[in-house]
């Protein structure tokens, strides 16, 4: 059974998905451009149609519709032709041809007898077998169907070529129409910028004021307790010396003095001594005998 062919831009219902999904054909996704007021083109969708009623014009090849970018659909090409009329869901019946009937005793022809001509023979009549329909008679070939795929591939790139360089320049001005914005905020935004930051300097200032006034109060502070420190440690310190000298000198004169004293103790002791040892001598002489000298 011959089915059309339905090359259209509106979306298929669900049979004809099911069913082109069947055949091994699917349709292809809308292509949508997102951005604000950027074109929006939907790709030519190849689908396949059950049987439907003779309709003059049912088989045809309807490219995309131009979008609001501008872009020209393809024109239609005229290599697919309708299809002989047909009723839905019903089958392609052989054609019958009524053949002539030979009669006995008609001289045989020279020529062959042609498909489905009936003959008496012994009594009989004989039907000569007819030969079967062209079931691809108006039907598309292949080769065409490849030959349109190609010519409508090269559309749909065309088109997203377009759309994308539209794209790309609307996008460019909008990048540019931002700048320029960005641009007048700033001037606005600087100015009371400069506003604040000049706020913000003063108070910082006073801030340093404050802290510096406050950090030389407290270096003077600790300042003059370090003199006073240092101050009251060299006090000591001479006081210290002062006495330590005073020590020295006392312990001098103890020296000397205990050295005058030992010397003089010793001399007693000497003296001490020499005499006694006269006296031994002399007590000596006395006990020995007279004419023995020591």
């Amino acid at each position: 059974m011959a089915l059309p062919l339905h090359f259209s831009s509106a979306p298929a219902p669900e049979s004809v998905h099911s069913l082109s999904a069947r055949q091994g054909l699917g349709a292809p996704s809308p292509i949508v451009f997102p951005a604000a007021g950027a074109c929006t083109f939907v790709a030519p969708a190849v689908t396949v149609l059950q049987p439907q009623p003779a309709v003059p014009g049912s088989v045809r090849l309807a490219p995309a519709q131009g979008h609001a970018c501008g872009l020209a659909a393809a024109s239609p090409s005229p290599l697919l032709a309708p299809l002989p009329q047909q009723a839905p869901g019903t089958a392609l019946a052989l054609a019958q041809v009524p053949a002539p009937v030979l009669a006995l005793g008609q001289a045989p022809s020279s020529t062959l007898v042609p498909p489905g001509s009936c003959a008496v023979v012994a009594g009989e009549t004989v039907t000569m077998p007819g030969q079967p329909s062209r079931l691809t008679a108006g039907m598309t070939t292949p080769e065409d169907i490849a030959a349109q795929r190609q010519e409508y591939s090269h559309s749909i790139d065309e088109q997203q070529r377009r759309g994308e360089a539209v794209l790309s320049q609307q996008a460019a001005q909008q990048r540019e129409h931002l700048r320029m914005q960005a641009e007048q905020q700033k001037v606005v935004a600087l100015g009371r910028w400069d506003q604040h930051l000049r706020a913000q300097e003063l108070l910082a200032e006073r801030e340093y004021q404050q802290q510096l006034a406050a950090l030389r109060a407290a270096a003077a502070e600790q300042r003059a307790a370090l003199e006073e420190r240092a101050s009251q440690l060299i006090m000591d310190y001479h006081a210290r010396r002062t006495q330590q000298e005073v020590n020295r000198r006392s312990y001098q004169q103890q020296v000397r003095q205990w050295e005058a004293e030992q010397s003089q103790f010793q001399r007693g002791l000497q003296n001490m001594d020499l005499s006694r040892s006269t006296k031994d001598q002399l007590r000596l002489a006395q006990s020995l005998p007279q004419g023995v000298a020591l």
